[in-house]
């Protein structure tokens, strides 16, 4: 009984001292879906976008871009994400072909998607292939606000092995941007892999990343959205959308499971492996955990992390 009473005590002075340090695990905040209060904490509407492209064709991803602008108004979305190059979709197109579909960042498909913005008053999150004043390209991402602003435009900073033929490294991540009051950032499919990515863009305060894909693995092998996704989420308390394509007619064939995790890497929506698919939630970071992150702020040890960025 003594045991017990000793037990007890000792479990009561640990949880005030957790209070007193104002240390705050995601699972003690953790809001119900919908439970999201806008009148208390920035909110967004975030909707995610398993699809098909048209491969080559800028046009009709353009237009398909349009018609779910429209139906994202409707349903009240504020936020539509599209899968990683999603303005010339994925394929094995020659070098040439690349060359062919590249643009700058500011260039007609932006023009267009920045008036789409504006007429349906919605964000938009794309993939693209870009291209530089010297004619290097990148695969890239582009966010747009509702007035059609660019908010961010992020160069793919770790291509696989086989995008390398055609891609160069982007030179940085990209910053952290607000967009509705919710502090936003962009990574692309592959960067996932690896876990200083997510982290850097919560050091800067991100609260959700976005991450277009192109993941051609079969659902049942695809531990990246399955496993990977809840993990970058809730390693860094953020959110995560994970968005894939769903299309079996190209020379890889990719089989959905977009994804979107909330701070703790609980699933908030999660898309089939085969059809296009528009779904969406709010998301409200500040519910989770509205004070400075103490994990990332006080307890990590960067002289010795440094060590990762070590070359072997």
């Amino acid at each position: 009984m003594l045991f017990r009473i000793l037990l007890l005590n000792c479990f009561l002075l640990i949880c005030t001292l957790w209070n007193v340090l104002g240390i705050v695990y995601p699972q003690q905040t953790r809001t119900q879906q919908g439970a999201c209060d806008r009148e208390k904490t920035p909110t967004l509407t975030v909707g995610i976008f398993q699809c098909a492209s048209v491969f080559g064709d800028k046009t009709a991803n353009l237009n398909q871009m349009e018609a779910t602008s429209r139906k994202a108004q409707a349903l009240g979305i504020e936020l539509v994400i599209f899968p990683e190059l999603y303005l010339t979709g994925y394929t094995d197109f020659s070098l040439e072909k690349v060359r062919q579909m590249a643009e700058f960042s500011d260039g007609p498909s932006f023009v267009r998607a920045s008036s789409i913005a504006q007429k349906y008053n919605v964000s938009l999150a794309y993939g693209y292939v870009e291209k530089d004043e010297n004619g290097t390209m990148y695969d890239s991402a582009m966010l747009i606000n509702q007035t059609g602003d660019r908010l961010l435009n992020y160069r793919k900073t770790h291509p696989t092995d086989i995008e390398r033929y055609y891609f160069a490294e982007g030179s940085d991540y990209a910053p952290v941007v607000d967009l509705n009051g919710i502090k936003i950032s962009l990574l692309i499919c592959f960067d996932i892999s690896f876990p200083e990515a997510s982290r850097v863009l919560a050091l800067n305060n991100a609260e959700f990343i976005i991450i277009g894909t192109a993941n051609g693995y079969p659902a049942e092998l695809n531990d990246l959205s399955k496993k990977v996704t809840p993990t970058r989420a809730g390693e860094n308390m953020v959110y995560v959308a994970y968005v894939n394509f769903a299309q079996t007619n190209g020379s890889i064939p990719f089989y959905g499971l977009s994804r979107l995790c909330d701070p703790t890497g609980a699933d908030v929506l999660v898309a089939g492996s085969s059809s296009t698919e528009l779904l969406f939630a709010d998301i409200c970071p500040q519910m989770f955990n509205p004070n400075p992150n103490p994990f990332f702020k006080e307890f990590r040890r960067p002289e010795i992390d440094g060590k990762i960025c070590q070359i072997y």
